[in-house]
Parts: structure tokens; sequence; C-alpha cells
């Protein structure tokens, strides 16, 4: 489970990257924060991809599992702050039928991967 969370959010990369470029354009207050925030996530997802492949055990005695959990425990209050500051109200269009099997195509694709 843990793994397909990884690559359920490297399949939603080039539609959040979309979204971000026009955030970072548009440089609200806290946008730094949004950027650390996706630096800590990538070089999570980067760590644990080369610890669960075997490409990178250690590097200067620092194993790439350490730098995975390092980068994720720093992005756990950023994550809370950006759903906090960026809040979105759910609509009803949300539980259609569409979205439905989009979420479970995309839990599929990652699940495959």
């Amino acid at each position: 489970m843990h793994a397909l969370g990884g690559f359920g959010i490297l399949a939603l990369t080039p539609w959040k990257s979309v979204i971000a470029t026009r955030g970072v354009r548009r440089q609200r207050p806290g946008w730094w924060a949004s950027l650390a925030f996706t630096a800590l996530v990538a070089g999570s997802i980067i760590a644990g991809l080369l610890h669960s492949t075997g490409l990178l055990r250690w590097v200067a005695g620092i194993t790439a599992m350490e730098v995975h959990v390092g980068a994720t425990i720093p992005a756990v209050p950023f994550a809370a702050w950006h759903v906090m500051a960026r809040w979105i109200r759910p609509r009803p269009t949300d539980l259609v039928r569409r979205s439905l099997l989009r979420s479970g195509a995309l839990l599929a694709t990652a699940g495959v991967a």
C-alpha cells in the first residue's frame, strides 16, 4: 500500500505540475513553503525508489531509507499547511461516476506500476 501511494503520486505529477507552475507564477504569500514541500516530497520519492530497487543502498554512511524517512518527516507540517492554506470546497461533481472511474484508473495504474 505504501508503494502504491508513491506510484500514485508519480502518476499525478504531470497534472499537478501544471497547477504548481501557475501558482509559482502568481507568487502568493507562502509560495516558498510550497516549493519546500515539493522538494521534500520529490526527495522522499526518489530515495524510496532508489532504496526499493536496490540502486542505492547508502552514501556517506546514510542509507536511502534514512533519506526517504528524513525527507518525509519535515514534509508533514508543510502538507498540513498546504491543505489549510489552499482549501477548496468539495463540489457535488467531485462524486460523479466519471471522477470515480478516473480515480479507479489511477489506482489501477499505480498498482500495475
